[in-house]
């Protein structure tokens, strides 16, 4: 089960997991999903509306996924558009 996927019109997948709570424990689950989707970690994404910006980029920067909350979510779309 995914939240939201999407195709934007000739580029990658988008994938985004709405989280909160404890999240953690899914992780591998998202890491091994993102692996098998074969999709870079921008396109992968984690949004936890209760993380800090610097949560989320040291987050990002340990997994192989895109950790974000709601001040930077729309920006990194964005970008993948």
């Amino acid at each position: 089960e995914l939240d939201v996927a999407w195709l934007p019109h000739n580029k990658l997948p988008i994938v985004v997991e709405c989280k909160s709570g404890e999240f953690r424990r899914d992780i591998e689950k998202y890491i091994r999903l993102k692996k098998r989707l074969n999709l870079p970690a921008s396109h992968f994404v984690i949004l936890v509306a209760e993380l800090d910006d610097a949560q989320a980029a040291a987050m990002s920067s340990m997994y192989e996924l895109s950790f974000l909350n709601m001040h930077n979510f729309i920006k990194h779309i964005d970008s993948l558009m």
